[in-house]
C-alpha cells in the first residue's frame, strides 16, 4: 500500500506533511494524519477512536463484516473505507471496502 501517495496528490487541509513522514500502514496513516481531512472535507482520515467507533456501526449495518474489517477513513457522503482481514491482494495484504449507507453496499475498491 503506498499512502505517501495520498499525501502527494490530494491537498490536505491545515498544516502541510512530508510524505516522506507517512508510514505505509493504517495505523501509521491514523497516528500521522487521523482526524485530518483532504480537499476541503471530500476525504478524512480516521483516528483511532473514530476507527473504532466506525467499524461498530459497520458492523451494525453489516453484520457479515464482524471481526474482519478495520477503518480507516470516510468520504463527504459517510461512506466508510475499511481494510477486510477476509480478502487479500496476491501479496497477502487486506483489499479495501467502500461501506455506502446510502445505497446499504460494501463495494469492493481497485486500488
Amino acid at each position: 500500500m503506498n499512502l505517501s501517495a495520498l499525501v502527494r496528490h490530494l491537498p490536505l487541509d491545515g498544516p502541510p506533511v512530508d510524505p516522506v513522514t507517512v508510514p505505509d500502514s493504517i495505523e501509521g496513516l491514523q497516528d500521522v494524519l487521523g482526524g485530518r481531512s483532504f480537499a476541503g472535507g471530500l476525504y478524512r482520515v480516521h483516528d483511532q477512536a473514530a476507527a473504532t467507533r466506525w467499524a461498530s456501526e459497520v458492523v451494525d449495518a453489516f453484520p457479515d463484516f464482524v471481526d474482519r474489517i478495520t477503518c480507516f477513513g470516510c468520504d463527504w457522503l459517510g461512506g466508510q473505507f475499511a481494510l477486510d482481514s477476509a480478502r487479500t491482494d496476491p501479496s497477502g495484504q487486506p483489499l479495501v471496502l467502500l461501506f455506502e449507507p446510502g445505497t446499504h453496499e460494501a463495494r469492493l475498491l481497485c486500488l
